[in-house]
C-alpha cells in the first residue's frame, strides 16, 4: 500500500500488506520512517522505477520457470518434433537429425 501519511502505514500493517510512504519533503520521510513503512519514496517516478525492476524481476523468475517445466519435452507434429528447451538459460535449440524441407 501507498501512502503519504503514518496513519497509512499503520493502516496497512493492520492489513497485513507491506507498506510504501511517499514522503514529499524531508520531514515527512522521517515521520514515515518511524511510523515503519517498509519502503519510502520521494517521488511517483521513484516509484514507478521501482515497481517496473520488480515486475521485470519477477517476470524473469517465472519465465525460467515456465522453461524449466517443459526442458526435455518435445513439441510438433510427429517426425517434426524438437526439444521444446535444451539449455539452461532457456535458447531453444532442435537436436537430432533434420527432416526434408528443413534449413541446414
Amino acid at each position: 500500500m501507498v501512502g503519504d501519511s503514518p496513519a497509512d502505514v499503520e493502516s496497512a500493517r493492520r492489513a497485513g500488506a507491506l507498506s510504501i510512504g511517499y514522503a514529499r519533503a524531508s520531514a515527512d520521510l522521517e515521520c514515515l520512517t518511524a511510523a515503519g513503512a517498509d519502503a519510502t519514496i520521494l517521488s511517483m517516478a521513484d516509484l514507478a522505477l521501482r515497481l517496473r525492476a520488480r515486475v521485470t524481476k519477477l517476470g524473469r523468475r517465472l519465465l525460467q520457470l515456465s522453461l524449466r517445466r517443459f526442458q526435455g519435452r518435445t513439441f510438433g507434429a510427429p517426425g517434426l518434433t524438437a526439444q521444446a528447451v535444451s539449455s539452461e538459460d532457456g535458447r531453444e535449440q532442435a537436436r537430432g537429425k533434420s527432416g526434408p524441407g528443413d534449413p541446414p
